[in-house]
């Protein structure tokens, strides 16, 4: 019964560990306790529940009572099997695998489990996991959403209420996997999951951008070659993509078995809507002009060139398409004759009219049929977008323009639509023009590679600008995403294209969670594009919570692994030394460890230097107040251990400097460390009133003129290689050495107090020849001044004495 009372006051213990919203299961903690009975009881039963492996219990559970019940029994269990007859089992404490779990909760693993599950997507990875924390931690969080594994830092305790936008925990995990992929150079879609995302909101007041992602998915497929290369082909996959709406559209609303009679069937309803449209048929009763158009809208030109050949009315046509669709332009004499028929006839048919002006490229509005919908309106612009460079298309509308003759007869003009041109008629258009819808605008812009413009629309937008960052990175990341570095503004017109300071939006956008999620505000850090943005974001996120073990403990933060792999070796080292250099102005023991990251062996030695004065500042005070008491002083003999604090501080570290020779390297720091280790020897011993012992400690290490006596310039040589920061220790230690040896000396009879005397005289000396010789040092001669009356009044004394 004792062994069941320790089972189940550990199992309470437990209990208290589990994140904060789990605590209404202690409500259950009688039943648990029955549940550790039964358990006990029936031995029998406990092998298959002792096998299972603690993170099975993780894996798809919602954290629920029942489950955390079913944890606790297996804890139990694993307790269970520890017992012995002789001892007591409350002393066993967890078996491995329940300490790992607790590890996974409790040391630098989650402390976030407690949010409630806002955002919930089915896992679509099923593939067997791995026994790895990593593997665990992610499909966690592909299941749970927002339940993210973090570690508050010391300066800023995570609150239990605090929480993330399911939004931005969704999108962050999806960043993060694709961080993933990208380190170990594997191809990931991480667009296509940005698309899913899209689908599974369901605000009622929120437009879907689905479109504009789809789009962007098509486009930076499309994003290679050189830069007019890419421009064309990405038109041309813009095309490809609302030629698939299309077809799908026709599909949805037809119900003819075959996709050929399904466009037939449209282009039949199609014709029908048009008022006052008289179509031509073809010996089997079909709007002639209207299918082709048809086919054309929808891509299919296989069926589009056997349809035009095989009808008597139009294949006299087909040699221009079949040329349109091999080279995707006409030659001059197909343009000049495609020409001749628009301008010869204000009466053609309107698809007709269409499908020639497509393939002319000839800029002109055809509002039949681009009105129908915006999808039909951007196909058609961007079908007559130019494909030209400057030079040949300027020759081309020179060539035919108004007032040209073409076999002796005056034509109509020929224009083309430039990019740019297009561009600019959206822009000036705005959204109202697209009834203010979001969605519509934000796929206009996009399909006209407006990017720029398309992303300060977002951005603008509180309810998508999420949206507008994410976009961003997938844009930079293929290389579509117009950029410029600066501090202050977020957009910038630079030669009429809106170009994001996409480094800034980062910045802005993880102030919201980088004390919470230091692991995923790196990730998105080094996707910026800058190095000194890189440097300047991850320092001040270690900087701001004085969480220095973000960069230490590789095991739970990735700054030293894949955020070091990810932003290379110089800018990972430029922000360990920033992230170094405030940790030696807040005077942090981790200051030392970070330099060493970096190999910089020197800042190492002064970050020594630098500790250890505060800890002689801290001897000395003790002995300052040590001293107030100078008449109840009883000096102890004996002798304190020599200190060397870097080698009982960082003995690692130590170590493998004096076995690769660094000391060696740096003989003025190394010197500068033995005598603070010597001063730190002396208070130690002072403090000990171990007063004999303390003044041997300097007259040992021959920098003070002691007995045995040395030359002041001898001292004065070697104290002129020390650093700044150790010669600003020696006035104190001066005085307080002054101190001790008064104390031995007003105590002590005749006999050695000549001795005493004379090094008294000597130090007094030794001070104020190096007030003189450090006068040109303002740090160092600021601390001799500060002593400079104090050591007068022991001489003052020793004179009257």
């Amino acid at each position: 019964m004792d062994k069941l009372h320790a089972l189940t006051d550990l199992s309470e213990s437990l209990l208290e560990q589990v994140p904060q919203s789990l605590f209404k299961v202690k409500r259950k903690l009688p039943h648990i306790h029955a549940l550790l009975a039964k358990y006990m009881v029936q031995k029998a039963h406990l092998k298959p529940l002792a096998e299972q492996k603690t993170k099975d219990l993780l894996i798809g559970t919602n954290y629920n009572p029942s489950s955390i019940e079913a944890l606790l029994s297996r804890v139990s269990v694993d307790l269970y099997k520890y017992e012995t007859n002789d001892e007591d089992l409350a002393s066993k404490g967890p078996s491995e695998s329940v300490q790992k779990f607790l590890n996974l909760i409790l040391q630098n693993s989650c402390d976030s489990l407690s949010q409630t599950v806002l955002y919930s997507a089915k896992a679509r990875n099923k593939e067997k996991l791995d026994n790895d924390w990593k593997t665990l931690r992610t499909r966690i969080m592909e299941s749970r959403g927002i339940e993210y594994f973090t570690v508050p830092s010391p300066k800023r305790q995570k609150s239990s209420q605090e929480t993330v936008s399911p939004y931005v925990s969704a999108y962050t995990t999806v960043v993060l996997k694709f961080f993933d992929a990208k380190l170990d150079n594997r191809y990931y879609n991480f667009i296509n999951d940005f698309i899913y995302l899209e689908q599974a909101r369901r605000e009622v007041d929120r437009e879907s951008l689905e479109i504009v992602w789809r789009i962007i998915e098509t486009q930076t497929e499309a994003a290679r070659g050189s830069e007019e290369i890419m421009a064309v082909s990405i038109l041309n996959r813009t095309c490809g993509f609302f030629e698939q709406l299309f077809i799908e559209k026709v599909i949805e609303t037809t119900r003819e078995d075959t996709l050929r009679k399904r466009v037939v069937a449209y282009a039949m309803s199609m014709a029908k809507r048009i008022a006052n449209y008289r179509p031509e048929y073809d010996d089997n009763g079909l709007p002639i002009w209207t299918v082709l158009y048809t086919y054309m809208r929808g891509g299919l030109r296989n069926e589009f060139m056997e349809y035009i050949t095989s009808c008597f009315l139009s294949k006299d046509l087909g040699r221009f398409f079949d040329e349109y669709f091999t080279t995707g332009v006409l030659s001059n004499s197909s343009l000049e004759e495609i020409l001749s028929i628009l301008h010869s006839s204000e009466n053609l048919d309107i698809f007709k009219r269409a499908l020639l002006i497509i393939i002319s490229r000839h800029n002109q509005e055809i509002d039949e049929v681009q009105d129908n919908s915006l999808e039909d309106y951007l196909w058609v612009k961007l079908k007559l977008v130019c494909i030209y460079d400057d030079a040949t298309a300027d020759a081309l509308e020179h060539n035919f323009n108004e007032g040209c003759n073409i076999k002796g007869q005056l034509r109509g003009g020929y224009s083309l639509l430039h990019l740019a041109d297009f561009q600019k008629y959206l822009i000036e258009f705005g959204p109202t023009h697209f009834n203010n819808s979001c969605a519509l605008y934000a796929t206009a812009l996009v399909s006209a590679l407006c990017y720029g413009e398309a992303i300060m629309y977002l951005k603008n937008l509180p309810d998508y600008s999420i949206q507008a960052l994410h976009l961003s990175l997938v844009l930079k990341e293929a290389g579509l995403l117009p950029m410029f570095i600066g501090n202050d503004r977020m957009f910038d017109d630079i030669e009429g294209i809106t170009h994001v300071n996409f480094n800034k939006m980062l910045s802005d956008y993880i102030k919201n969670f980088s004390a919470r999620l230091p692991n995923e505000a790196l990730v998105y850090i080094s996707f910026m594009t800058s190095s000194q943005y890189i440097v300047n974001e991850a320092s001040s996120l270690v900087m701001a919570s004085d969480n220095f073990y973000i960069v230490t403990n590789k095991d739970a933060y990735i700054f030293s692994n894949s955020f070091k792999k990810a932003v290379g070796d110089t800018n990972y080292c430029l922000a360990i030394e920033s992230i170094a250099n405030y940790a030696v102005s807040q005077k942090s023991r981790e200051a030392s460890r970070l330099y060493d990251l970096i190999g910089q062996s020197r800042n190492v030695f002064l970050a020594w230097i630098i500790e250890m004065k505060q800890e002689i500042h801290v001897l000395s005070e003790k002995w300052k107040n040590e001293y107030s008491k100078i008449w109840n002083l009883k000096e102890e003999r004996g002798e304190c251990p020599k200190i060397n604090y870097p080698a009982a501080v960082y003995p690692g570290i130590y170590d493998r400097y004096q076995q690769q020779g660094i000391f060696a390297s740096n003989r003025q720091l190394e010197l500068g460390i033995l005598i603070l280790n010597c001063f730190m020897t002396f208070y130690t011993a002072l403090n000990a009133r171990q007063f004999r012992y303390a003044i041997l400690t300097l007259s040992e290490a021959k920098i003070f003129p002691i007995r045995p006596l040395i030359e002041h310039s001898t001292i004065i040589s070697i104290m002129k290689d020390v650093p700044d920061e150790v010669k600003e220790e020696i006035p104190r230690v001066i005085f307080n050495l002054l101190e001790v040896h008064w104390i031995i000396f007003s105590r002590g009879g005749n006999s050695g107090n000549l001795d005493l005397k004379n090094d008294m005289n000597n130090l007094i000396a030794f001070f104020e020849d190096l007030y003189e010789q450090f006068k040109h040092l303002p740090s160092v001669i600021g601390k001799f001044t500060q002593y400079n009356m104090p050591v007068k009044n022991i001489r003052n004394m020793l004179m009257v004495s």
